[in-house]
């Protein structure tokens, strides 16, 4: 009987000695990918910040939109609180 307990306790610690071992493994690669972090040039952080700004305007004159009578276009108003809910709903934050 003890012989039995013996055997399952020396596989239980060569198991957890391998899982500590890949774990250590993945701790180094993630330090190594974090030291190798690439840094924007000037001009992709200047592009990326005209096609936010060109995002925004665009969501912009769609939502200023009105009718003949001056009462806003309830079509854009829906369809973006709609992609809203959705985006909160993705990241959990509902």
């Amino acid at each position: 009987m003890n012989k039995g307990l013996e055997d399952k306790s020396n596989k239980t610690n060569k198991t957890n000695k391998i899982e500590y071992k890949e774990n250590q493994k993945s701790v180094k690669q993630e330090k190594k990918d974090k030291e190798k972090k690439v840094y924007k040039t000037p001009d992709e952080i200047k592009k990326e910040k005209e096609e936010k700004l060109e995002k925004r305007t665009k969501i912009y004159k769609k939502l200023n939109r009105k009718t003949p009578k001056g009462q806003p276009v309830m079509k854009y108003r829906v369809e973006n609180l709609f992609h809203r809910i959705k985006d909160k709903i993705a990241k959990g934050i509902i």
